[in-house]
């Protein structure tokens, strides 16, 4: 037995030797490349540094900027809420207006539907049948008596001239003659 001993021990040795030579073998190449390895590994250390140094600084310019934004955001909300209601309150107003543009027309449109059928005469429908169309110049005639300028009286001194107003549209020439073009048209 102990020959089975001393073999196992011989063996374990060996072991040991050939382990031992591997990591000499290891450590001598670590140290070769130790000194290529210390520039990079300075440099690693170096870049780290300034990186740590950017970083604070981004820091510092981000709670910066984070001061300014939060120092603007309170004007620039009353100028949206501000905004916003002017927006709103034009609209309305934008609404208000168009309904009574809305009325006025359909007013002034009535008006004008019940001043032509007063104005033309009611016929019925065998006169309609038995009417015929006036010549071309007997129209023309006709139509030169309607398009004489009526006199208005005035208050304004003959100097001032008057800006064109809704009122003043429908008493002008060209309403009399579409009109007078539609009694035309109607006979």
């Amino acid at each position: 037995m102990p020959i089975l001993v001393d073999i196992i021990m011989i063996g374990l040795l060996v072991g040991v030797i050939i382990h031992s030579a591997r990591l000499s073998q290891s450590l001598t190449n670590f140290k070769s490349l130790h000194s290529e390895m210390l520039p990079m590994m300075k440099d690693y250390a170096k870049t780290l540094i300034d990186t740590q140094a950017q970083i604070n600084e981004l820091k510092k310019v981000s709670k910066e900027v984070d001061h300014i934004i939060s120092s603007r955001i309170p004007p620039a909300l009353m100028v949206k809420n501000d905004l916003d209601f002017l927006v709103g309150r034009a609209n309305e107003l934008a609404d208000h207006l168009e309904t009574l543009v809305s009325q006025g027309r359909l007013q002034e449109f009535a008006v004008l539907n019940k001043t032509l059928s007063e104005d033309m005469p009611k016929a019925s429908p065998r006169d309609l049948s038995s009417q015929t169309v006036p010549p071309p110049k007997l129209r023309a005639a006709q139509e030169d008596k309607l398009e004489a300028p009526l006199e208005e009286e005035t208050l304004e001194e003959p100097g001032i001239k008057k800006k064109p107003t809704i009122e003043s549209f429908f008493s002008t020439k060209t309403l009399k003659k579409i009109a007078s073009k539609g009694r035309m048209n109607a006979i």
